[in-house]
Protein backbone atom coordinates (compact mmCIF):
# COMPACT_ATOMS: atom_id res chain seq x y z
CA UNK A 1 0.00 0.00 0.00
CA UNK A 2 1.15 3.37 -0.83
CA UNK A 3 1.77 6.51 1.60
CA UNK A 4 -0.55 9.08 1.18
CA UNK A 5 -0.29 12.26 3.23
CA UNK A 6 -3.33 13.84 2.08
CA UNK A 7 -5.11 11.29 4.12
CA UNK A 8 -3.66 11.93 7.55
CA UNK A 9 -4.03 15.80 7.53
CA UNK A 10 -7.90 16.14 7.80
CA UNK A 11 -7.00 14.47 11.00
CA UNK A 12 -4.34 15.86 12.54
CA UNK A 13 -6.02 19.12 12.29
CA UNK A 14 -9.07 17.95 14.21
CA UNK A 15 -6.79 16.48 17.12
CA UNK A 16 -4.97 19.96 16.96
CA UNK A 17 -8.78 21.99 16.80
CA UNK A 18 -9.41 19.80 19.33
CA UNK A 19 -6.84 20.77 21.80
CA UNK A 20 -7.15 24.35 21.35
CA UNK A 21 -9.40 26.35 23.97
CA UNK A 22 -12.89 27.22 23.20
CA UNK A 23 -13.89 30.63 23.29
CA UNK A 24 -15.33 31.93 26.15
CA UNK A 25 -19.34 32.62 26.03
CA UNK A 26 -18.83 36.42 26.23
CA UNK A 27 -21.95 38.42 26.95
CA UNK A 28 -21.47 42.24 26.10
CA UNK A 29 -24.20 44.38 27.03
CA UNK A 30 -24.18 47.98 25.96
CA UNK A 31 -25.94 51.19 26.67
CA UNK A 32 -26.22 54.53 27.66
CA UNK A 33 -26.79 55.60 31.51
CA UNK A 34 -27.69 60.05 31.53
CA UNK A 35 -25.38 60.17 27.89
CA UNK A 36 -22.37 58.12 29.37
CA UNK A 37 -22.64 54.98 27.01
CA UNK A 38 -21.31 51.75 28.85
CA UNK A 39 -19.96 48.49 28.17
CA UNK A 40 -20.21 45.59 30.59
CA UNK A 41 -18.69 41.93 29.79
CA UNK A 42 -20.00 38.72 31.73
CA UNK A 43 -18.94 34.98 30.46
CA UNK A 44 -22.04 33.37 30.80
CA UNK A 45 -20.86 29.56 31.47
CA UNK A 46 -19.46 30.48 34.66
CA UNK A 47 -21.60 31.49 37.65
CA UNK A 48 -20.97 35.07 39.09
CA UNK A 49 -18.30 35.21 42.01
CA UNK A 50 -20.61 38.57 43.24
CA UNK A 51 -17.28 40.66 41.97
CA UNK A 52 -17.09 43.82 39.92
CA UNK A 53 -14.25 45.77 38.29
CA UNK A 54 -15.45 48.91 37.07
CA UNK A 55 -12.92 51.08 34.41
CA UNK A 56 -12.21 54.49 34.99
CA UNK A 57 -10.76 55.72 31.30
CA UNK A 58 -7.96 58.50 31.43
CA UNK A 59 -8.35 62.02 29.57
CA UNK A 60 -9.86 62.05 26.12
CA UNK A 61 -9.56 65.20 24.63
CA UNK A 62 -13.59 67.06 24.03
CA UNK A 63 -13.75 66.90 20.91
CA UNK A 64 -13.08 62.60 20.82
CA UNK A 65 -16.12 60.83 20.63
CA UNK A 66 -17.94 58.87 23.71
CA UNK A 67 -16.88 55.39 23.39
CA UNK A 68 -17.45 52.61 25.90
CA UNK A 69 -14.26 50.71 24.58
CA UNK A 70 -13.71 47.60 26.65
CA UNK A 71 -11.43 45.31 25.48
CA UNK A 72 -12.60 41.72 27.18
CA UNK A 73 -9.70 39.55 25.31
CA UNK A 74 -7.13 41.41 27.55
CA UNK A 75 -4.95 39.04 29.44
CA UNK A 76 -6.23 40.95 32.85
CA UNK A 77 -9.49 41.38 32.24
CA UNK A 78 -9.81 37.49 30.23
CA UNK A 79 -8.52 36.25 33.44
CA UNK A 80 -10.94 38.33 35.68
CA UNK A 81 -14.07 37.11 32.83
CA UNK A 82 -13.05 33.60 33.65
CA UNK A 83 -13.21 33.43 37.25
CA UNK A 84 -16.57 34.85 37.57
CA UNK A 85 -16.09 38.47 37.98
CA UNK A 86 -18.20 41.49 35.79
CA UNK A 87 -15.87 43.99 34.28
CA UNK A 88 -17.55 47.31 32.73
CA UNK A 89 -16.94 50.21 31.55
CA UNK A 90 -18.34 54.06 30.94
CA UNK A 91 -17.03 56.66 28.50
CA UNK A 92 -18.39 59.09 31.07
CA UNK A 93 -21.02 61.74 29.40
CA UNK A 94 -18.28 63.85 28.18
CA UNK A 95 -14.74 64.37 27.54
CA UNK A 96 -11.68 66.36 29.11
CA UNK A 97 -11.01 66.87 32.48
CA UNK A 98 -14.44 65.86 34.29
CA UNK A 99 -13.87 64.60 37.59
CA UNK A 100 -16.97 65.41 39.02
CA UNK A 101 -19.13 63.44 35.98
CA UNK A 102 -16.98 61.17 35.54
CA UNK A 103 -17.53 60.12 39.30
CA UNK A 104 -21.01 60.27 39.29
CA UNK A 105 -21.02 57.99 35.77
CA UNK A 106 -18.73 55.57 37.69
CA UNK A 107 -21.33 55.35 40.49
CA UNK A 108 -24.54 55.31 37.81
CA UNK A 109 -22.97 52.25 36.17
CA UNK A 110 -22.20 50.40 39.52
CA UNK A 111 -26.03 51.06 40.51
CA UNK A 112 -26.98 49.84 36.65
CA UNK A 113 -25.33 46.47 37.87
CA UNK A 114 -26.35 46.10 41.25
CA UNK A 115 -29.89 46.82 39.48
CA UNK A 116 -29.80 44.60 37.17
CA UNK A 117 -27.48 41.38 38.48
CA UNK A 118 -27.93 42.34 42.14
CA UNK A 119 -25.65 43.17 44.68
CA UNK A 120 -21.87 42.74 44.81
CA UNK A 121 -19.71 41.07 47.06
CA UNK A 122 -16.70 43.05 45.96
CA UNK A 123 -16.59 46.22 43.65
CA UNK A 124 -12.89 46.91 42.57
CA UNK A 125 -12.14 50.65 40.78
CA UNK A 126 -9.14 50.37 38.09
CA UNK A 127 -8.19 53.56 36.52
CA UNK A 128 -5.04 55.11 34.63
CA UNK A 129 -4.09 58.61 34.53
CA UNK A 130 -6.76 60.86 35.16
CA UNK A 131 -8.92 58.14 35.71
CA UNK A 132 -6.66 56.78 38.57
CA UNK A 133 -7.60 60.48 40.02
CA UNK A 134 -11.19 59.39 39.45
CA UNK A 135 -10.61 56.19 41.21
CA UNK A 136 -9.27 57.79 44.43
CA UNK A 137 -11.60 60.45 44.40
CA UNK A 138 -14.42 57.90 44.11
CA UNK A 139 -13.00 55.65 46.71
CA UNK A 140 -12.95 58.75 48.96
CA UNK A 141 -15.95 60.15 48.38
CA UNK A 142 -18.71 56.66 48.27
CA UNK A 143 -16.12 54.30 50.01
CA UNK A 144 -18.78 52.45 51.72
CA UNK A 145 -20.01 50.93 48.18
CA UNK A 146 -16.48 50.31 46.90
CA UNK A 147 -13.72 47.78 48.20
CA UNK A 148 -10.60 48.48 46.36
CA UNK A 149 -9.00 50.51 44.20
CA UNK A 150 -5.96 50.50 41.75
CA UNK A 151 -4.77 53.94 40.21
CA UNK A 152 -1.98 53.54 37.93
CA UNK A 153 -0.14 56.24 36.33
Amino acid sequence: MRYRPTSVLPLFLLVLLSLLPCAAAIDLERGKIDGAHFTIAQDNSIKWNRSVLLIAHGYRPESAPLVADLFPEQAAYSTLLAEGWIVAKTSYRRNGIIVADAIEDLANLRSHIVDQKGRPRRVLIEGDSMGGTIATHLMEQEGSNYHGAIAIG
